[in-house]
């Protein structure tokens, strides 16, 4: 999976101190201008989306993890647990765009 290289982060700007104004920013490009929005739905808006990659790749190697163990026979999972890996998958596809 090819991403804006990281690490992102979120950043408060101070172009006008009357409308903070907030981005997230990975490799020295904006990703995401976050504007007509409250200050705090901005801050909250961007510390999850800054947080996208690495959580993309802790649920990638967890489920990776579920799959690996399933398939050695080591562990017998639930009709829950193979729901899990499911819903994992789909969400990593659409993290994807597929």
């Amino acid at each position: 999976m090819k991403f804006t290289p990281g690490p992102w982060k979120a950043i408060a700007t101070a172009f006008d101190l009357e409308t903070a104004q907030n981005a997230i920013v990975g490799s020295f490009d904006v990703i995401l201008p976050a504007q007509s929005m409250s200050v705090p739905e901005m801050v909250e808006n961007a510390n999850l989306i800054a947080a996208a990659p690495d959580m993309y790749e802790a649920l990638k190697a967890l489920t990776d993890l579920m799959i690996d163990i399933s398939r050695s026979g080591a562990i017998n999972l639930s009709e829950v647990g193979y729901a899990v890996i499911d819903t994992a998958s789909k969400t990593l596809r659409k993290a994807e765009g597929c």
